[in-house]
This record gives C-alpha cells, structure tokens and sequence, in this order.
C-alpha cells in the first residue's frame, strides 16, 4: 500500500504520520472574527461585496472608501488554475500578476467586545493578527494545505488520529508525537498497574501452597 505521509516519525514504538486532510471543514463553517469582503467573479467565500462597506468621502461625488468604523486588512490573489490569498496591511508590495481580492474587515464593535478597548495598543493589535491569521487560513483552504495525523502501534492499527490543522507539517508532527507519548505513558502505566495486582495476588496466595 502506497504510503501517503507527507511527515513521519517513529515515538516510543508507535508510528507517527503526518498526511493531507482531503476533506477539511471550511473557515467559513468557524465563528470567525472578520468577514471577507470581495467583488470577485470567480471566488467569494462568503457572498459579501466590497459595496457593503464603502461609504462616500464628500471629496467628490465619485470617490468612495472603506467604512471607517470597520477595521481591515487589504487581501491579494493570485489565480492561476486555483487561487492563492495573500494579506497585506499596507501598501501592495505583491508581484505583478496579483490583484487586490478585497478585505478582511470586522466593525469596530464586533472587535471591542471580543478583545477590548481598541485605543489600546496591544488590543488593536491583536485584532489586526487575528485578520490576518483568517485570510491565512482560506489561503491554506483553498491551496489544500490542511492537514490531519495518525498514529500508529507496531501492527500497524491506527491508536489516535486527528483531523483539521492548518498549520506546518511540521507542527501537526509535533502534535502526533505528543499524542504518540501520551499513549506510550498511558500503556506503560496499564502495565505497571497488572504487574503490580499480579505481584500483590501471588504474595497473598503462595502462603496457602501445600508442597
């Protein structure tokens, strides 16, 4: 059987593997922070239009921007046979052949009651990594880079298993060890219970041998 593991490693005896989630729940499915907010044709996770949040400026009757009570992160793409996102909070430095995609915004208000008062610096902050983190993950989503883990023991069953982690193999194979150790604690401890109830039967019952 072919092995598909993108990462694997061998913990106290159990096999630890690291492999594509070809099924992960979307971001979208997530109570989420921010919304994304697009006007394209193509892709728009969440059907909210970047007209839902301008507002006029009152400079001229033509020039609009983004509603000032909400904050946001500008999103790029770059699309070719599937699509990439790309978050930036200031200017486009992106290549050429990306384009702004939308925003990923939340209202102000939504913000202060989940991390506080947002003339707070470290408040703001947070909210600003928090959308930015969102956009990561519907990049992740969309590029297929979500991934799961197995253990195994020496027969080759599957002991643990979970699914759903958009982040680095490398980090999901850090948690499968983490797992792995945990059962090894686990049967070790089993192990040590029965061999000590055997130890504490035998010493009770071998007075009562007749030779």
């Amino acid at each position: 059987m072919k092995d598909n593991a993108i990462l694997k490693s061998v913990v106290r005896g159990y096999t630890c593997k690291v492999l594509h989630d070809d099924d992960p729940m979307s971001p979208d499915d997530w109570d989420n922070v921010g919304t994304i907010y697009s006007n394209s044709r193509n892709y728009n996770p969440q059907g909210h239009t970047m007209d839902e949040i301008m507002v006029e400026t009152g400079v001229r009757d033509s020039e609009m921007q983004i509603d000032p009570n909400y904050l946001f992160v500008r999103i790029y793409a770059y699309e070719h046979g599937g699509i990439a996102l790309h978050h930036a909070t200031g200017p486009r430095t992106c290549g050429w052949d990306e384009r702004l995609f939308g925003v990923m915004a939340v209202h102000k208000d939504k913000a202060a009651k989940e991390f506080g008062d947002l003339t707070n610096p470290d408040n703001f902050e947070k909210v600003m990594k928090c959308l930015e983190g969102e956009v990561e993950d519907w990049d992740c989503y969309y590029q297929g880079c979500v991934y799961g883990y197995e253990v195994l023991d020496e027969d080759g069953c599957v002991v643990d298993s979970c699914w759903g982690f958009y982040d680095k193999p490398e980090e999901v194979l850090k948690e499968a060890e983490a797992a792995a150790n945990a059962i090894a604690d686990e049967v070790e401890r089993e192990a040590a219970e029965e061999a000590a109830h055997i130890a504490y039967y035998e010493s009770i019952i071998e007075p009562f041998w007749i030779d």
